[in-house]
């Protein structure tokens, strides 16, 4: 049998915490070439809303980089900085793929960047580090055009705000120049907070088209500060590590609920969230799949679930939020307890014996963080079952190795639908609860939470008995699972 508990989960609007939303992007639908038009010296200029980035791929960069627009990219982000990128290498990508798909120079936007000394590798450095600053990007963008093998570059960026003003707007003043004579046709500027941006508005005569900022949860609020300023003097946002700064909201529920309800991975969730929010956001994968699926954002968040994810806070992989994680084994069998990395590496931890029970654990117990995966195996290699820590449930976590599953089904039917847990002995269905419709997305969907078993199988049926819909809990799948009650033509 099981036991059930009833739960809804309702979006609540809390004052003071907004988003910056370019309306009209609530409303498209996302396709490989969407661009948005901005205003350059010498016309509009189209700019994808999704950009490959290139930073850290070093000897892979070009076939990275060929792989990113025969997949549809048509914007591509570096810097002359060989600590991080290739910049080089990306010219010579380009040049390759540009011709084996018949591409004219207009059909991709190149991004490139002046990055200061203390931003460089002694010794690699595209200018002499002698030089006055303004000098230092006048080589460094004679570089860029070398190494990309271009006349012109779309989008220039200053890396970093420099270490005083004084050096910032000398080297802007030299950006100025070179957006004067046509050799950049928007200017722009990185990894900055809001009191430099300020003095940069003040002091500039053309102002930034872009900048290009980290877009992380905890960052005030998803950079709210610089963001608000951005949208005030017209400047388009750039984000960048929209996964790698928020791998905690990955397993966050909120995130999984939308994911769940649009039928896409929570990192097409984020992605999807940091365009409607009105920015061009970047992804630096390296997986051939990730590429596709960050160009597949064919979806609208609901405005709820907009205002859900702003309102997140985020806890990175490596967290500091320590988790003492005490398991033991409840199983008939004997098991072996794998820590797995982001990578997928697997590191035993422990091995358990059969019919463990809760006084075992002080032997086995693990010091771990926030968002760190565990996955068990029988001897064989057999995967029996997998846990993730999560801060929200404290800093001291059972973790019993059983048969029992937590498993929370949601409704995304428009219509009411009822539960029952077949019974294995004669087929009997034993009603478990009802859950109401919903056609207004994941956060206004009725749930049920479940205390099951592996191997236990679930039917779903209309208010008229029939079955629409049908499951079975396979522990292999994890602790904690979210099973969906899917919508009419799913």
């Amino acid at each position: 049998m099981v036991t059930v508990r009833f739960s809804n989960t309702v979006c609540g609007l809390v004052l003071g915490i907004t988003y910056l939303a370019d309306c009209a992007s609530c409303a498209w639908t996302y396709s490989k070439k969407h661009t948005r038009s901005i205003a350059g010296k010498d016309g509009n200029i189209l700019v994808p809303d999704m950009i490959y980035g290139t930073a850290w791929k070093k000897d892979d960069t070009a076939s990275h980089t060929i792989d990113a627009v025969k997949l549809g990219y048509r914007g591509i982000d570096t810097a002359n900085q060989l600590r991080h990128y290739d910049e080089a290498a990306v010219g010579d990508a380009l040049s390759t793929v540009m011709e084996q798909l018949d591409l004219a120079r207009e059909d991709i936007f190149i991004q490139t960047k002046y990055t200061p000394s203390n931003g460089q590798d002694a010794g690699t450095e595209p200018y002499d580090v002698k030089a006055d600053v303004d000098e230092q990007l006048r080589q460094s963008l004679a570089s860029s055009l070398s190494h990309l093998g271009i006349t012109y570059i779309d989008s220039y960026l200053m890396h970093d705000p420099m270490q005083n003003h004084e050096d910032r707007m000398k080297v802007w003043r030299a950006m100025e120049a070179a957006y004067d004579d046509g050799t950049v046709k928007l200017l722009g500027i990185s990894n900055i907070n809001a009191v430099q941006l300020g003095e940069l508005l003040r002091d500039a005569r053309i102002k930034p088209a872009f900048v290009q900022n980290r877009f992380q949860s905890t960052r005030g609020a998803w950079d709210a500060e610089v963001r608000a300023l951005c949208f005030q003097h017209e400047i388009t946002y750039q984000a960048f590590s929209v996964v790698g700064s928020n791998r905690g909201l990955l397993t966050e529920s909120t995130v999984m609920n939308s994911a769940h309800w649009h039928g896409v991975t929570t990192s097409q969730i984020l992605f999807r969230f940091a365009i409607q929010a009105g920015t061009i956001a970047i992804t630096g994968t390296s997986s051939h799949a990730h590429k596709n699926e960050n160009l597949e954002l064919g979806f609208v968040l609901a405005e709820d679930e907009m205002q859900s994810i702003t309102q997140l806070s985020s806890l990175p992989y490596n967290a500091s939020m320590k988790i003492s994680a005490k398991f033991w084994n409840e199983l008939p069998v004997p098991v072996s307890v794998f820590w797995r990395s982001p990578k997928g590496k697997e590191t035993l931890s422990y091995s358990l014996p059969a019919g463990q029970t809760a006084q075992d654990a002080v032997r086995s117990t693990a010091q771990t963080f926030h968002a760190h995966e565990f996955v068990v195996r029988a001897h064989d290699g057999t995967l029996m079952t997998k846990w993730r820590a999560n801060a929200a449930n404290g800093d001291t976590q059972e973790v019993p190795i059983t048969h029992q599953v937590a498993a929370i089904v949601q409704n995304h039917r428009a219509d009411r639908v009822d539960l029952f847990w077949r019974n294995p002995d004669d087929g009997s269905e034993v009603p478990q609860g009802g859950l109401e419709g919903t056609s207004t997305g994941p956060l206004a969907a009725h749930t049920l939470q479940l205390g099951t078993y592996d191997t236990h199988e679930f039917v779903v049926r209309d208010v008229r008995r029939r079955k629409v819909d049908g499951f079975q809990i396979k522990m292999r799948k994890g602790m904690n699972q979210i099973i969906t009650i899917r919508r009419q033509g799913q």
